[in-house]
């Protein structure tokens, strides 16, 4: 698993102004698709950065990687941006959903 600021966008729809598609996203991309990453899907906001004043803008550019092996162990995952406390950046949290033979399942949670 990866987690961080990764201060890219990986398609033209993760910014709210829209963007032309770069060199930086396709190695980006790249990159990701080279690695055997997954990129899960983000709940509860489209993006995880923004700046306000004239030139208002929000970019998706937190995320979490997880590998391949991690979705089969944890095929229950999810992504979600949380309140953001005073930062331009909204935290987000990984949410693993963790099933233990005769238990009830309980949730794991990994923010930042």
């Amino acid at each position: 698993m990866y987690r961080g600021d990764f201060n890219e966008i990986l398609h033209s729809h993760e910014r709210s102004t829209g963007a032309c598609p770069s060199n930086a996203m396709a190695e980006f991309r790249d990159f990701i698709n080279q690695s055997a990453l997954m990129d899960l899907p983000l709940r509860e906001g489209d993006f995880t950065w923004s700046r306000s004043g004239d030139d208002s803008v929000a970019s998706r550019l937190d995320r979490f990687f997880v590998s391949v092996d991690w979705e089969e162990f944890f095929p229950y995952m999810i992504q979600k941006r949380i309140a953001r406390p005073l930062s331009d950046h909204f935290p987000i949290c990984l949410e693993i959903s963790v099933c233990v033979r005769g238990k009830s399942p309980f949730i794991l949670r990994i923010c930042g």
